[in-house]
């Protein structure tokens, strides 16, 4: 046996060894505290946890971080300096920057700019603020006044005070917006103090007079707030005014160098009042301040080098309390939250190296939506967002500027022994974390065999309660001794044949007797006599049928029955029989045992229950002993991913599976998953295979491509909010609709509940979203159009859209629904009236105008008729007097007559075919019309259908015919009809096929062919297309060109033909949203 001991010493700081290999092998990496300061340490945290879990185990501690959602220019912001957030009624957010005002529906954005040719677009492009008032209205303060937005109209109103800009020229702005008690709204500028009223439309300015010493301090107000007796605090650059309105006079405050609790810093960016009615200060320059109504003292917080949970930067530029009672600083250096209780304050700050953290340190706003969900926009970092509420996921992983963080961020192995959590990654070796500090120690390089090994751990067990075992990519197998720093090192030796049979070692099991069993990359299966220290090796042998069927083992399980389960990565599952030293495999043919579906084995787990699950490439499979089978679950039943990395058991019996795309809860009593993303906070949707761990109290670990996660189950909630849909964009043909276009369309579509289309309206689409911020990409939405069809249509976030072709007249209700990140759907939908009105030839009226006139012109016709027929029954009668005598005794008269009859009937039966043959002939173009289509559509499938052969319908649609319309005038577009008409039906030559006008611009080809003879004709249509060239200037080709959909079927008599149009109408309109003139 070839056997190594080295021994480790402890650093104090992290640095190169220059101590030879041979003198030491390993170093480990700690900070000693005494017992009195791990106590406060412990005490601190826990208090602090209680108050509020998203915060780490202390502020010195490596912070369990937020996961920020950013949003920036290549999101559509139309720039990245936000001073701004506000939500409005319907749930859209608001962004103001220094160029538009941007709204968002969580999946895009909509810029609002000034137009100088628009009274009614945003009166600046620079805008300093946005608020929404008790009555949900939403104002907007820019450079040269104050606006209202106008849902209804998608526009703004402005009430703009002469007095904002003055007789030098200067521009004045609005900073803030605020709204008192009595519902007055407050403008502060750079031009004084301005009181608005919004019943009488009146403003009231108040400016600074040195010969008023109760008068506001300075013009430059930065920030208004009411207190819990109504006073109004205004916060300027040289200090802050109390204006009481009962008398109307002002107390002024500011810094004073002799009294240490006055103002802070006289420069106050923002004055807040949170639940408990406290006035809190932001000041550029001197921290926070808090007003002591009692003592009437300013109570001061500002950056302490000796106090770790001190405020870290001291220009305060906003604050925010959240739904929680936590107090939110946004600062110029990161943002921070403040336990006002516990004067604890936790940073949050932008890495370089982390896309996740925050975006910028400067932080100019701070907003909370409905729904929980924080916003924070920064000095040219864009917009941040993320949900405090929900972060119950703890993500550790390597930050390159905190030496005492993870080294490593590719984590294969983590084990939790109560005091410390050992973690195995790839490149950074062995780490260890210290549950009580939250800092991790990691094991130097020393240029020795064993220190290269360490570079990647692939799965740790306890050995002892003072020692671990440790598998490594290429250096065998270690035992650790945490209580020496001793490793005794298991490598495999040429010379050696009860040595270690392959120095990749990779699963670990311990067995009831104490025997270690190591699978290896290419060695087999080892099991180890901890005793003698002699390995024993089990490799395929090919005249044994009973040996383990492959050299090369992932994972092993020794199970509650004393039976050892291998598992390997493309030869598949095998159980050792422990009394006759033989293996059952599972991946062959055999009477007694099932074969498994998957032979990509990336974990083998067993269950409270007794029941094996084994981790594959593709889905999680249950081996059910009794019956002698397995089960498989893969995405179909709701796993997030086919590749399953490892499982836990939670105290519910339920599974939690790390995945190739996130983590999942499975319930295997309903079979149910929730499954959870990174923007939940887990380290990445990719997880690795055996980095998995559930410790003592229930906590779960699992490690992945960038960290690890840490979580207890019973902390995370299912979501049972279930987001309400609005409709966010009304397209006809593609193009957006806007506002004022015409008079049914007089209100943006998400302020009405009803709209009205024409009959030729043929392509309606409608947009929504759910505007549900935090986890918009996980939503899922249906739709319903009640009147067209009762079938819910389901439809992800990236196809938010609904639309309808060729709808009848008549009156439907869209309805729209969402469900949460969860999957859960609710009752409750939004609904969205719609009526199409009927063509004028199909109305009443036009109808009995038709019916009249058919009436008047029958009478007027048969009294000419029969006036005619008296006439010539008189002619007749004379003539038949004169020539009765001649051919009274003569055949000729019997002949003659017969033919004058034969005569008559023929003339009537070419007025009968004429007639019939006007009722299916389209009177524009010449060729057949919808009748026509409806009565041989029928015939041909019949036809067909006894034959058992294909019929084809080629749908065709004049691209941008409505421009050309509008371009050219009707009769242009007669014409034009008429041209693409004469150039189709040139094309179809055979009998059997025709040609039909089906409306509007729109055409049908029915033709007896295969789909590829049909689009052998589609082709040549294009074709004659292009070569007439017919010129449309408002067209993206130049020319007139044409979109056909395809749909072919072998008719059945159980379908009715109406499903091969639906076909071909579906693949025009994909032809259509494919960019047009093309064959689908």
């Amino acid at each position: 046996m070839f056997l190594l001991i080295y021994s480790s010493k402890i650093l104090q700081k992290p640095q190169k060894s220059s101590v030879k290999s041979r003198e030491i092998s390993i170093m480990l990496l700690d900070v000693k505290f005494t017992k009195n300061t791990c106590t406060k340490l412990i005490g601190l945290w826990l208090k602090f946890f209680l108050f509020y879990s998203l915060l780490p185990f202390s502020t010195s501690a490596q912070e369990a971080s937020f996961r920020f959602k950013r949003l920036g220019l290549e999101d559509g912001l139309s720039q990245i300096s936000v001073n701004g957030i506000a939500q409005d009624v319907n749930g859209f957010i608001w962004f103001a920057t220094q160029d538009g005002l941007n709204k968002y529906d969580g999946y895009q954005i909509t810029t609002y700019r000034h137009q100088p040719s628009d009274p009614n677009s945003i009166i600046n492009n620079h805008i300093h603020s946005i608020f929404k008032d008790s009555k949900h209205n939403l104002w907007i303060g820019s450079y040269g006044g104050l606006s209202k937005y106008e849902p209804k109209t998608d526009n703004f109103t402005h009430y703009n005070s002469p007095s904002l800009n003055d007789s030098d020229g200067k521009v004045g702005y609005i900073q803030s917006l605020f709204e008192d008690s009595d519902g007055e709204l407050w403008l502060s500028s750079n031009m004084g103090l301005y009181r608005y009223s919004i019943d009488t439309n009146t403003y009231i300015l108040y400016l600074p007079d040195d010969n008023k010493p109760n008068s506001v301090i300075h013009s430059e107000i930065k920030s208004i707030a009411e207190d819990s007796i109504g006073n109004i605090w205004i916060g300027t650059t040289i200090g802050v005014s109390k204006y009481n309105k009962r008398n109307n006079t002002f107390t002024n405050y500011q810094h004073s160098p002799e009294n240490p609790h006055s103002l802070s810093n006289n420069f106050v960016l923002k004055i807040y009042k949170d639940s408990h009615n406290n006035l809190w200060f932001g000041t550029f320059g001197g921290g926070l301040d808090r007003y002591d109504n009692d003592t009437s003292k300013f109570v001061h917080h500002r950056t302490n080098t000796q106090n770790k949970n001190s405020l870290g930067n001291n220009y305060i530029r906003t604050i925010l309390e959240d739904s929680a009672g936590m107090l939110w600083l946004g600062t110029n250096n990161g943002l921070y939250a403040f336990d006002s209780s516990k004067l604890i304050f936790q940073r949050f700050r932008h890495s370089v190296n982390d896309r996740h953290s925050l975006s910028h340190d400067v932080i100019y706003s701070l907003f909370q939506d409905k729904d929980g969900s924080l916003w924070a926009g920064t000095l040219g970092g864009g917009v941040n967002l993320f949900r405090p509420s929900t972060n119950v996921f703890k993500h550790y992983k390597s930050n390159p500027n905190n030496p005492e963080s993870l080294n490593a961020n590719m984590v294969y192995a983590i084990y939790d022994d109560d005091e410390y959590v050992w973690v195995g990654t790839s490149g950074g070796g062995l780490n260890k974390l210290n549950k009580t500090t939250g800092k991790f120690s990691n094991f130097t390089e020393p240029e020795t065999s064993v220190g290269l090994g360490l570079n990647k751990v692939n799965y740790i067990i306890k050995a002892s309660e003072a020692e671990l075992w440790l598998s490594t990519n290429s250096d065998g197998l270690l035992k650790y001794n945490k209580n020496t720093g001793n490793i005794t090192q298991y490598k495999h030796h040429p010379d050696d044949r009860n040595s270690l049979s392959n120095n990749r070692a990779r699963g670990l099991a311990i067995d009831k007797e104490g025997n270690l069993w190591i699978g290896t990359a290419g060695g087999g299966l080892n099991k180890l006599d901890p005793i003698s220290g002699q390995f024993t090796h089990f490799m395929p042998d090919t005249d044994n049928p009973n040996s383990i069927s492959t050299n090369f083992i992932r994972c092993l399980l020794y199970d509650s029955k004393g039976r050892l389960w291998t598992g390997s990565y493309g030869q598949g599952l095998n159980r050792f029989d422990f009394d006759t030293e033989t293996f059952i495999n599972f991946n062959k043919d055999s009477v007694k045992e099932p074969i498994l579906s998957n032979k990509f084995i990336r974990s083998i787990f067993e269950d409270k229950s007794g029941n094996i699950w084994v981790l594959t490439n593709g889905g999680i499979i249950k081996y059910d002993e009794s019956k002698g089978s397995f089960h498989s679950y893969t995405t179909t039943d709701g796993l997030p991913s086919n590749v399953v990395y490892g499982a836990l058991e939670d105290q519910k019996n339920n599974l939690w599976l790390s995945t190739n795309n996130g983590l999942s809860k499975f319930n295997p009593q309903n079979i149910t998953f929730e499954n959870y993303t990174k923007e939940e906070g887990i380290q990445e949707n990719e997880f690795n295979t055996g980095s998995f761990f559930k410790n003592k109290t229930g906590e779960m670990y699992f490690g992945g491509i960038n960290g690890f996660t840490l979580f207890h189950p019973d902390k995370i909630k299912k979501d049972k909010t279930i987001p309400t849909v609005s409709f966010t964009n009304l397209l006809l043909y593609n193009d957006a609709i806007a506002i004022g276009e015409s008079e049914r369309f007089s209100s943006h579509i998400s302020s009405t509940n009803a709209l009205n289309f024409a009959h030729n309206d043929d392509v309606i689409t409608f947009e929504f979203s759910a505007l549900s911020y935090s986890q918009a990409n996980n939503i899922s939405y249906r739709y319903q159009l009640q009147g067209f069809s009762d079938n819910w249509i389901e439809t992800d976030h990236n196809h938010r859209r609904a639309t309808f072709t060729n709808l009848s007249k008549g009156d439907y209700i869209l309805k729209v629904k969402a469900s949460n990140r969860n999957g859960s759907w609710g009752e409750e939908t939004t609904d969205l009236r719609i009526t199409i009105a009927a063509a004028y030839w199909e109305t009443t009226w036009f109808r009995g105008l038709l019916l009249a006139i058919g009436f008047i012109v029958f009478v007027i016709a048969i009294q000419w008729r029969e006036k005619a027929l008296n006439n010539q029954n008189l002619v007749l009668d004379i003539m038949v007097k004169e020539r009765t005598k001649e051919l009274e005794s003569s055949q000729e008269y019997s002949n003659k007559l017969e033919k004058l009859v034969q005569k008559r009937t023929l003339n009537l039966q070419k007025a009968n075919t004429a007639l019939e043959q006007s009722s299916i002939t389209d009177a524009l173009t010449g060729i057949r019309n919808r009748r026509f289509l409806d009565q041989q559509l029928s015939s041909d499938w019949a036809i067909q259908s006894r034959n058992n052969l294909p019929l084809s319908i080629l749908m065709i649609d004049i691209d941008y015919f409505k421009k050309y319309n509008d371009y050219y005038g009707h009769q242009q577009g007669d014409e034009c009809l008429q041209k693409i008409a004469k150039e189709i039906q040139s094309v179809i030559n055979r009998p059997t096929d025709n040609l039909c006008r089906y409306g509007g611009e729109e055409f049908v080809v029915i033709t007896y062919n295969d789909a590829e003879g049909a689009k052998h004709i589609a082709k040549l249509i294009l074709k004659k297309l292009d070569e007439l060239a017919l010129v449309h200037l408002t067209s993206d080709k130049g020319i007139v060109s044409v979109s056909i959909g395809l749909g072919t079927m072998i008719p059945s008599i159980e379908v009715a033909p109406a499903r091969l149009l639906k076909y071909a109408d579906d693949a025009l309109y994909r032809a259509k949203n494919n960019g047009r003139d093309q064959l689908c």
